[in-house]
């Protein structure tokens, strides 16, 4: 995985490290074309990259100042980029009390994806700052007055003097296949928030981090403005976003699907005369087919090249890879899409930049509650026994989850609550938003866009900073059907809307919007009539039944590959670390039930215990499974 790797010993020399460091960095150069390198190497300070050719980094300094820039700034020649980091660095390394104020004003009106570490030449004292989005996943541990600050998770954990499972973590992922919060499967190592400054002075042996800016979905300060007006400003920003993006000498890819996303990705590089081509999937089991057809009439109305891969079952040597890049923080359920990136890469290149469509189904629709929440516990029930928003959520009962990690339900419901209730905002509903967004966004689709960087260079502007704050101080209400998305697609390219839709790969597409004839709309509006009857009739039925008849869950049968269950059985009964940090009684009886879960509960399962056995043990059982059918996709 490519990036940045400081370690800093704010007490002494890093001699005796030496050996340890130098293969940790080794062991992020997963490919043939990385390299590793030693950016800077002090007594104290060692500041190492991994990367291939083409992944942006670079350094540049003045007369006090070295910076070393991960990412890419938007909208800025390089001449003005440095000219405006060297100027903050300047005045993070001042005493002005409003340092904090003048780097969030940056950083708010800043469009980037990046990670800057800035070094006093003279005084060994170092800043490092990352986006309000911490788009490029950053890990820290501090332990023993050595610093650790990292792109790469597994430099983290190699570097870890004590590898301690954080078992709250591990039942965070069993029920969302994310940490809440900073968390990270071990204790000690954090996952850094976005707009983070941490400063380090080795004279006193002072280390400090703290956010200088939280995201809060309370205000919408474009209520007050129309639909039309709204979508024609967000139009511009879109486009704008997506041009930045481009580099000159680049070509863009975007990951095109039926659904609504990547489509306005794809028009907005078109309307801004990008080189751009559009790439397009579908698996083994055939069940993305209608996706395909859709993005081939979407890139056949655009007039821009598309291409469509095949992909076979996922393997045991594909999630081998996902495992070594991301150590966890992926859930080995999207390992198939390796494919389709070595495609991507095999047929355009490394100079292109890959655009999927990723937070378009967040920022884009009214993310509030379907029902009233009064208070957080009621906001943790929803969000546990409700919610079904979390795409790739497993469907493991929480007193399953709380007998495998030896942590009581109640301790589990608490630390939701307690990540909740430090939320910025007041309302229930608005918490919830920002569960969404904070939660399944920034901890787990921007890993998945940093799994993507192991190829090539990955992004999409529904992040991009300017328009995701526009977007979201508009009012929810806008968003109900696909208004305000209608409304700015229609700006962008009318004719992307007047092309039906595939949602979550249903064979049938969707029209969007009010461009539904008036049959359809006939149609829509008995099946919400029928929907909402049907559940009223639930609140009643429902109790009557449990009452004379009981709880009884109607059977599901859920067929897993005998190679998968087998590899899981393996790895329960063979390693002894999983034994150590889990129980083996309650995953045993998992397995013996595995027909009761989804395959979302069984890939998150063999994500965890992959992670752990190769953490702990050095090893892992994927290899002996490589080329069996270890697919758990849905």
């Amino acid at each position: 995985m490519p990036g940045l790797n400081v370690v800093y010993n704010l007490k002494g020399p890093l001699d005796d490290k030496g050996p340890v460091l130098d293969r940790a960095v080794k062991a992020c150069c997963v490919a043939d074309d990385y390299r590793a390198e030693h950016l800077h190497d002090d007594s104290a300070l060692v500041i190492t990259a991994a990367r291939y050719a083409d992944y942006p980094l670079r350094s540049f300094e003045n007369d006090r100042f070295r910076v070393f820039l991960e990412g890419r700034i938007y909208g800025l020649s390089d001449d003005a980029m440095q000219h405006q980091v060297l100027t903050l660095a300047d005045v993070l390394f001042g005493q002005e009390s409003s340092r904090d104020q003048t780097l969030r004003d940056w950083l708010t009106s800043t469009d980037g994806e990046f990670v800057a570490v800035v070094l006093e030449k003279s005084t060994g004292r170092l800043v490092c700052f990352n986006d309000i989005f911490c788009r490029l996943p950053l890990y820290l541990s501090y332990e023993d007055d050595v610093l650790v600050l990292t792109r790469n998770i597994r430099f983290a954990v190699d570097t870890l003097p004590d590898k301690r499972l954080d078992r709250m973590a591990v039942a965070q992922f069993c029920l969302f296949d994310f940490a809440m919060g900073r968390r990270t499967f071990f204790e000690g190592l954090e996952r850094v928030a976005g707009a983070s400054l941490i400063e380090v002075e080795p004279d006193g042996g002072r280390f400090d981090k703290r956010v200088v800016y939280t995201l809060n979905f309370e205000q919408k300060a474009h209520a007050d403005k129309s639909i039309e007006a709204n979508g024609r400003r967000i139009a511009a920003l879109f486009r704008k976003a997506c041009r930045d993006r481009v580099p000159e000498g680049y070509k863009a890819v975007v990951s095109l699907s039926g659904g609504m996303d990547s489509r306005v990705v794809a028009g907005a590089l078109r309307a801004e005369g990008v080189d751009v081509v559009a790439a397009s999937w579908v698996d083994f089991r055939g069940a993305a087919r209608a996706d395909a057809e859709i993005a081939r009439r979407v890139a056949r109305t655009l007039d821009i090249p598309w291409s469509l891969g095949q992909l076979r079952r996922a393997e045991g040597r594909d999630l081998f890879r996902t495992l070594q890049i991301k150590l966890g923080q992926v859930y080995l359920g999207t390992s198939h899409l390796v494919q389709h990136l070595d495609r991507v890469r095999q047929l355009y290149g490394p100079k292109i930049v890959y655009f999927s469509g990723n937070g378009g189904d967040r920022v884009n629709h009214d993310l509030r509650p379907h029902r009233p929440v009064r208070d957080l516990d009621e906001l943790v029930e929803h969000i546990l026994s409700y919610e079904r928003r979390l795409s790739g959520r497993g469907d493991l009962p929480l007193d399953e989850i709380a007998a495998i990690t030896g942590l009581s339900v109640e301790a589990i419901k608490s630390e939701i609550k307690r990540e909740l209730a430090g939320y910025p905002e007041q309302s229930m509903e608005q918490k919830f938003v920002h569960f969404i967004l904070h939660g399944q966004s920034l901890k787990r689709h921007h890993e998945g866009d940093d799994r993507n960087r192991m190829h090539v260079w990955s992004t999409t502007p529904f992040w991009s900073i300017p328009l995701f704050l526009y977007l979201m101080n508009c009012p929810d209400e806008q968003k109900r059907d696909e208004q305000l998305y209608a409304a700015y697609m229609r700006q962008i390219d009318p004719r992307l809307v007047r092309i039906r839709r595939v949602v979550n790969q249903n064979p049938r597409p969707r029209w969007i919007g009010d461009e539904a004839p008036g049959w359809s709309r006939l149609a829509s509006a008995a099946a919400k009539t029928a929907s909402r009857t049907w559940g009223l009739i639930k609140k009643v039925y429902k109790p009557l039944r449990w009452r004379l008849f009981g709880r009884r869950v109607p059977s599901r049968d859920f067929a897993h590959g005998p190679d998968l269950l087998r590899c899981l059985d393996e790895q329960i009964e063979q390693c002894g670390a999983i034994g150590e940090h889990l129980s083996r009684p309650a995953l045993r009886q998992v397995l013996r039930e595995a027909h009761r879960y989804n395959a979302s509960s069984m890939a998150i399962l063999l994500t965890i215990l992959s992670m752990i056995e190769y953490v702990y043990e050095d090893r892992s059982r994927l290899r002996d499974y490589a080329q069996a059918n270890l697919d758990s996709y849905v």
